[in-house]
């Protein structure tokens, strides 16, 4: 596989995933950075260190096989779900191994990154060294990422409270080989999260328009918000992820009346509109600057003078 395809898919596979835009991307920086710490003490080349990057890039491709109602689910999964969603270990081998298994390591990432030290992970209950070096690599930067960023059921763990899971984890969860050079990256801030208060950022930095617009829908639909189609608001931020990897913006506007304005006449063939709730719809226009969105705004109030805008930043 090429580079480019390796990160074709997993910007596919983030952009699917509701909770964890950009994880894959993420957890392969991590997992590069643990390998380049361990390089002397276990003899990996660059060439190595990289492998290791791109199979964590994949590391979630079979979350491709995961439905939707489950992947995305805005509270607590059953344990039947929460069973159905561990099957993406399986589904990522299984995928995998019928196209390309020639990286080295690649398997073994992908199927047993879920598990744990002591045996108590899945799919295979391994423990120990028989679990695969880049398995273990990968479960620390894969666990490090779940505690950085926001999820549906709590916000991203502070700083001082990751250090405490992942002590406590070593041994446990974790190889105590290696969990210590992972901690030892932190406490030297050579390691951080990159995100921004759990939430993913674009290569500048800034909080991504789909990110936000998923904390919106999350939050609506916990408080119980008749929101009429959280499908299409998920294939929205499916979208503007796919876009925003290309380095694309977009501005997301949310626009309230008693009756709902005509949006065809102010939005362009790149723009998309949702009729989000009764008496609003969001929009999303794609990559424009603050002058245009301010003129989109402006003929948005010429149509209906009395509906209420609110950018969503």
């Amino acid at each position: 596989m090429t580079i480019g395809t390796i990160e074709t898919i997993a910007g596919a596979i983030d952009a699917r995933d509701e909770y964890t835009g950009g994880h894959s991307e993420r957890v392969g920086l991590y997992a590069e950075k643990l390998a380049r710490a361990m390089a002397a003490d276990y003899d990996f080349s660059e060439e190595d260190i990289l492998r290791i990057k791109y199979i964590g890039l994949v590391h979630d491709i079979g979350k491709i096989g995961v439905a939707d109602n489950v992947l995305n689910k805005s509270g607590k999964l059953t344990d039947e779900e929460f069973m159905l969603m561990k099957k993406h270990a399986e589904i990522g081998y299984e995928i995998m191994s019928s196209l390309d298994a020639s990286v080295e390591g690649l398997l073994d990432g992908i199927r047993n990154h879920h598990e744990r030290f002591d045996g108590k992970g899945y799919p295979d209950g391994l423990s120990d060294t028989d679990i695969p070096l880049v398995a273990r690599i990968l479960a620390l930067a894969d666990s490090y990422d779940a505690m950085t960023s926001n999820r549906v059921y709590r916000k991203r763990l502070s700083d001082e409270q990751v250090r405490e899971e992942l002590v406590k984890g070593t041994g446990t969860q974790f190889d105590p080989a290696i969990a210590p050079i992972f901690i030892d990256l932190l406490d030297r801030g050579e390691l951080n999260p990159e995100t921004v208060e759990g939430t993913a950022v674009d290569e500048s930095g800034r909080v991504r328009a789909s990110a936000l617009l998923e904390t919106r829908l999350q939050k609506d639909l916990q408080d119980k918000l008749n929101v009429l189609n959280p499908s299409h608001v998920r294939m929205l931020c499916y979208v503007m992820k796919l876009m925003e990897k290309k380095g694309k913006d977009y501005s997301v506007l949310f626009v309230s009346a008693s009756e709902i304005p005509d949006l065809k006449k102010v939005i362009s063939s790149t723009d998309t509109y949702i009729h989000y709730t009764e008496g609003c719809n969001v929009l999303a226009l794609y990559d424009r600057s603050e002058d245009e969105l301010e003129s989109v705004k402006v003929e948005i109030l010429k149509i209906s003078p009395k509906a209420a805008l609110e950018v969503l930043s």
